[in-house]
């Protein structure tokens, strides 16, 4: 399917010649990385980028962001607190290393942090008040071993100092007191319920004292900025001033973090895996149109039960179903040399056959009104779903010693 053409390089071989599509992008993602991501001395190796991924994936700001606002409802707990810490951009606002994490996890694990912040939050979550193993307590403990030395054995005030805090490491503990600080007062400021602009508000010093993104980062923060300004204008733009918890609003930023687009990995210089998005009629030499399933495409859109326009239809409204079609029109004609359709064609309990896509079958049943193909000509294939189907394993047995025939080729100067 992907050949490069003769005097190519790597870097322009597959440029604006190969574009995979598919109407949920994300939901392929995962898989796209598990086959495509191959270290870059591997001669399998193919150039590839994803585009069209919502920001909450493609963005690791986008996905901390939400995550902070997910830990007012949870535990406080050690692992979730230091992914956080992780993400570059939190690392770079508390001007903090990848080496003084692994310090920092060091001491997390040597004091006993476990979860919660304090007693007080633990009798919150309905749980006896006790403060061992609370982030309170551990820093309490690293903070006096700085302090005081313990030896292992002398207590102060009923708390045993942390020994091993000292010269240089002063500095860094205190960085992460900060963090910790920020953190744990920013997020119990989220229980109380407020007016969109007020959340706008707070949300915003969240993103100001929480994240400092390096260049190419910058977007990503600019897309979230712009979200919470149009979340402050609510109440201008129609009267609403009630006050309302941070749960719906966090619903309402997860809905609108999932429709942004960076507009990343769009024509990168190697096979371009997107989503079916219009105004793309871009002549491609192979398009490949990937999980074309009976229930997935055409979409079946379920209107809501107050949605006057799908109770009252009229000449030219949209309709997302003839919205696909139209797409699939268009991509089809943006093929220049292959156009290749995959879709799921058996059960997974019982085996039996799947219909693909209405639009699917409509073409096939063209080119088999419009067209003689000669005698055994395979334009329509059945492939195996599972790896270790014996047909499959063949075909990866002779790619495997075509690629070690290529090697010695290459070493003997052929």
């Amino acid at each position: 399917m992907i050949r490069r053409p003769p005097r190519s390089t790597p870097s322009n071989s597959s440029a604006a010649s190969d574009v995979y599509k598919r109407q949920d992008i994300e939901v392929y993602a995962p898989y796209i990385q598990a086959v495509f991501d191959l270290p870059p001395s591997d001669p399998r190796r193919i150039p590839f980028s994803v585009a069209d991924q919502g920001i909450r994936k493609d963005s690791e700001i986008g996905a901390a962001f939400l995550s902070v606002l997910d830990l007012g409802n949870s535990r406080f707990e050690a692992s979730k607190v230091m992914a956080l810490l992780e993400v570059d951009a939190v690392r770079r606002r508390f001007e903090l290393s990848v080496g003084d994490i692994k310090r920092i996890r060091s001491w997390i694990k040597d004091t006993g942090i476990r979860w919660a912040v304090d007693e007080k939050n633990r009798e919150e979550l309905g749980l006896p008040p006790f403060s061992e193993n609370t982030w309170r307590a551990g820093l309490e403990r690293l903070l006096l071993g700085y302090a005081l030395p313990g030896e292992g054995s002398r207590v102060f005030g009923e708390c045993l100092p942390f020994d091993h805090v000292e010269g240089s490491d002063a500095l860094l503990l205190g960085k992460f007191c900060q963090f910790t600080e920020t953190l744990f007062n920013l997020v119990r400021s989220l229980s109380r319920p407020r007016t969109p602009a007020q959340w706008a508000r707070t949300l915003g010093d969240i993103l100001e004292q929480c994240f400092l993104p390096h260049e190419a980062g910058e977007r990503e923060a600019q897309v979230i900025r712009r979200i919470l300004y149009e979340l402050g204008t609510v109440q201008e733009m129609i009267p609403f001033d009630l006050e309302v918890d941070i749960k719906v609003i966090r619903w309402h930023l997860t809905q609108l973090l999932q429709k942004e687009v960076l507009g990343f990995g769009f024509m990168t210089g190697g096979v371009t895996f997107c989503a079916m998005l219009p105004m793309r009629s871009i002549p491609f030499k192979v398009i490949c149109l990937v999980g074309m399933n009976h229930d997935t495409y055409p979409r079946d859109i379920r209107p809501l039960g107050f949605d006057l326009i799908a109770q009252h239809p009229m000449p030219g409204d949209r309709s997302k179903r003839k919205d696909d079609r139209y797409l699939f029109l268009e991509t089809l004609l943006s093929a220049r040399q292959k156009f290749y359709i995959s879709y799921v064609g058996q059960s997974l309990r019982d085996n039996s056959p799947v219909p693909p896509s209405v639009l699917v079958s409509e073409l096939l049943d063209y080119i088999g009104e419009a067209f003689e193909l000669e005698q055994g000509s395979l334009w329509q294939r059945m492939r195996k779903l599972a790896p270790v189907a014996v047909p499959l394993f063949d075909i990866m047995l002779r790619h495997a010693g075509n690629i070690a025939i290529a090697l010695e080729l290459k070493a003997l100067g052929a």
